[in-house]
């Protein structure tokens, strides 16, 4: 997992404890509590005519200009009054689409604390007005109960410069859960939608996305990240796997065929007209055959 080094271990049961904990970063130049202390404006956000307060930072500018209307098309489509699990919530713009969308219970997991943080600020800040909700610092992973370290390049945000290190990067630790076991451990029993955005880890927990086919009436929205993935022919391979057990559809809802599919996650093109600005970035649902 070049993405992170493995520290130490913790048993499942602690596992939640540390989960609610925003660790610090590894940072000489200041700590988290002091960045917390910083005063924030709030300003308002609307989903379908719905207002939203959250605190103020750079991302509800490009939320405000139209930020994935097809990921609200998806949640009306596919939430049908059940449970939204969000792995990967960043601070929170798809937890309020599905809270438009009529979900019933909301659980989020966010592996950064500085997201993680404004991620619960902004979650209680609405708590009157959208439904019941928990939230968790962890990264979902192939393995329970490591203590890991991340390290990523500093985004545009003042919060996150004040954090970085000489290089440009910030640092910080966050406890690792596989996918299976939080759906357990939240009692999920199907009938849901569960967004994965995990920036190229995906391509470790593929067969815990396919374990997920066994829970009725649930759907997944999962975003592929292909340039990121270490061996990206062998996880192709895996992730057609999953047409035994899902019927999968792009972001559009047009169903796609195993051929399609694997020219989409193997090609060579930089930006193909079905990714990001970024790159071969895209996301596909996986519909689950089970039905109750």
């Amino acid at each position: 997992m070049d993405f992170f080094s493995q520290i130490s271990r913790v048993s499942i049961s602690r596992l939640f404890q540390y989960a609610k904990t925003v660790f610090h970063f590894k940072s000489s130049s200041t700590s988290l509590e002091k960045w917390e202390r910083l005063k924030r404006d709030e300003k308002f956000i609307t989903v379908e005519n719905e207002s939203f307060k959250v605190l103020d930072s750079w991302f509800w500018n490009i939320f405000d200009n139209g930020w994935e209307p097809e990921t609200l098309n998806v949640y009306k489509k596919h939430l049908n009054g059940g449970a939204y699990i969000d792995i990967g919530a960043y601070v929170g713009p798809a937890i309020f689409y599905a809270s438009v969308a009529g979900a019933s219970q909301i659980y989020g997991i966010e592996a950064n604390p500085y997201s993680f943080y404004l991620l619960k600020k902004n979650l209680n800040i609405n708590r009157e007005i959208i439904p019941p909700f928990e939230v968790y610092q962890l990264c979902v992973t192939n393995e329970d109960g490591i203590l890991v370290d991340f390290r990523s390049k500093i985004n545009d945000s003042t919060a996150s410069t004040m954090m970085a290190d000489n290089a440009g990067h910030v640092m910080w630790k966050a406890m690792s859960i596989r996918l299976l076991t939080f759906l357990k451990k939240i009692n999920f029993r199907g009938h849901g939608l569960i967004k994965i955005d995990i920036e190229g880890a995906e391509s470790l927990i593929l067969n815990d996305i396919m374990k997920i086919s066994e829970y009725p009436n649930t759907t997944l929205f999962l975003s592929l990240h292909a340039p990121f993935w270490k061996n990206r022919k062998n996880t192709a391979g895996k992730i057609l796997t999953l047409f035994e057990r899902y019927q999968i559809f792009n972001a559009s809802g047009d169903l796609l065929s195993r051929e399609t599919l694997n020219k989409m996650l193997l090609t060579d093109e930089d930006k193909p007209f079905w990714g990001t600005e970024w790159g071969n970035f895209f996301e596909i649902l996986l519909k689950s055959r089970k039905e109750v």
